[in-house]
C-alpha cells in the first residue's frame, strides 16, 4: 500500500484515513503532542501501515517500540496488536523440520502480542530466538551428548493472532490447537506474552497437575486493564484449572497479589530475596525434585537478572543467574521418567546485543536436552535430525 505524504501533519492524516479506512478522533492534535505527531509522520514516511488482508476494520500494525497506546488511542483502535511476519519454515539449529507425528519434540512459535504494559516486542521473540538457535552447537555439555543425533523436532508454523476474535475466542482456538498434537513428546511454546500459558496448559495438562512458574512478578491478577486474559492474569487462570502452582524469583507483588498468597493453599511463593540464602534456595531445589504427577514448566524470561537477560517486555532488579536456572532445571530432571506436559518461554523482547535471544536459545537447548536424557533418548539409536545436515 503506498501512502502518500503531504506537506503537513493534516494532510498525513487525510491520506492515512483514505488509504487505511482508519477514521481519526477529530480532536486528535489536541490530544496528540508534537512529539506523538512526529511519531505518525515518521510511521507513515516509512511505510510502516498494513492492513490485514479480509479484515474489516483494518488494524494499525505497530513496529516501533514507542508510543504505542497514544498512537492506537488516536485511532480509534481498542486493542494494539502487533502480528510480525513470521519467516516459514523456522528452524532449531538449521535442521530440517519432522513429521509432527515422527517428532520427538515440538516447537510451537506463538508471537502474541495484545496486553503488554511496558515494553512491546515480545511478539517478535519466537522468530529471533529460533534465528539465534543457529549460532548454537549441536553438542549439549551440561549432560554430554548430542541430543539431536538421537531425538528429532519439528517447529510448527507459528500461530499467529487474529484481530477479528475476542481474547477469550483467541485463547480458546490456542488451547484446540495445541491439543491437536501428539500427547506423548516434548512440547515447547515460545511466546509472545504470558498470557498464553494457561491456553497451553489446558490443552497439554486438563487434569489438576503442578505448574512451576519462574517470573519476576506474581501475574495473580483477576483482571488488569479490562482484561482477564492480561499477562497479568495467568495464575489466577492456572487456579481456576485447578493446578497447583509453585511460584519462584517473585520479586513484584500487587497488595491483593499478597493476600491471594496468604489465603490460598494451591500456591507455593518463593520470593526472590529469600532466595538468596542458601536455606532457601536449597529448599525450593528440593521441592522440585519431589514433584509428583503432572508437571508444566513456564519460563517468564524476566525471572533472570537483567544483566543476564536485558530484553525482557517489564524487567525488574534482582533475578536468578543462568546457573540458578539451570540448577532449577537439572532438579526437575534429575527424576526419570518425569510427566512434563510441556514447557513455555515467554516475554522475551529482542534487543541489539542478542544476548537475550542467545540466553533463551541456549535454554531451549538445555531444556530439550536434560528432558531426553530423563527420558533414555541418549540410549536409541542415532537416527535424530541432527543426522540429516552436513556441518563441520
Amino acid at each position: 500500500m503506498a501512502v502518500k505524504i503531504g506537506p503537513s501533519v493534516n494532510d498525513c492524516v487525510t491520506n492515512f484515513s483514505a488509504n487505511t479506512g482508519i477514521k481519526c478522533h477529530n480532536t486528535w492534535r489536541k490530544k496528540c503532542p508534537p512529539q506523538e505527531q512526529a511519531f505518525l509522520l515518521t510511521f507513515l514516511a516509512l511505510k510502516k501501515v498494513r492492513r490485514l488482508a479480509g479484515r474489516d476494520p483494518p488494524v494499525l500494525l505497530l513496529i516501533s517500540e514507542r508510543n504505542v497506546k497514544t498512537t492506537a488511542q488516536i485511532f480509534n483502535i481498542p486493542k494494539t496488536q502487533r502480528i510480525p511476519a513470521m519467516p516459514e519454515p523456522l528452524q532449531f539449529l538449521a535442521m530440517p523440520n519432522a513429521a509432527v507425528d515422527e517428532a520427538d519434540v515440538l516447537i510451537l512459535p506463538i508471537p502474541l502480542e495484545r496486553t503488554i504494559s511496558f515494553k512491546p516486542g515480545t511478539a517478535d521473540a519466537p522468530a529471533a530466538i529460533l534465528e539465534t538457535t543457529g549460532q548454537l552447537e549441536f553438542y549439549e555439555e551440561d549432560a554430554g551428548w548430542s541430543p539431536f543425533k538421537h531425538m528429532k523436532l519439528s517447529v510448527l508454523p507459528g500461530f499467529a493472532d487474529d484481530s477479528s476474535l475476542t481474547d477469550a475466542e483467541l485463547h480458546a482456538s490456542l488451547t484446540r490447537h495445541v491439543a491437536s498434537f501428539p500427547a506423548e513428546n516434548l512440547f515447547i511454546g515460545i511466546g509472545g506474552e504470558h498470557s498464553l500459558t494457561p491456553s497451553l496448559v489446558e490443552a497439554r495438562m486438563p487434569e489438576p497437575g503442578t505448574v512451576l512458574f519462574l517470573d519476576a512478578h506474581g501475574d495473580m491478577r483477576t483482571s488488569y486493564e479490562g482484561s482477564s486474559y492480561s499477562h497479568a492474569c495467568p495464575v489466577t487462570r492456572l487456579l481456576s484449572q485447578g493446578h497447583k502452582i509453585i511460584m519462584a524469583g517473585i520479586r513484584s507483588v500487587y497488595e491483593s497479589e499478597v493476600e491471594l498468597v496468604e489465603k490460598e493453599p494451591c500456591i507455593t511463593l518463593f520470593l526472590d530475596w529469600d532466595l538468596q540464602g542458601k536455606g532457601q534456595w536449597e529448599s525450593f531445589l528440593q521441592k522440585v525434585n519431589s514433584l509428583q504427577g503432572p508437571v508444566y514448566l513456564s519460563i517468564d524470561m524476566d525471572v533472570f537478572n537483567p544483566a543476564v537477560v536485558p530484553g525482557v517486555g517489564t524487567p525488574q532488579p534482582g533475578g536468578f543467574s543462568w546457573y540458578q536456572v539451570i540448577e532449577v532445571l537439572e532438579s526437575l530432571f534429575s527424576k526419570k521418567q518425569i510427566d512434563l506436559r510441556g514447557v513455555d518461554v515467554v516475554e522475551l523482547v529482542p534487543e541489539q546485543s542478542r544476548v537475550s535471544e542467545m540466553t533463551a536459545a541456549k535454554l531451549l537447548l538445555k531444556i530439550i536436552s536434560f528432558w531426553g536424557c530423563a527420558n533414555g533418548f541418549n540410549q536409541k539409536p542415532e537416527t535424530g535430525s541432527q543426522m540429516q545436515v552436513e556441518y563441520e
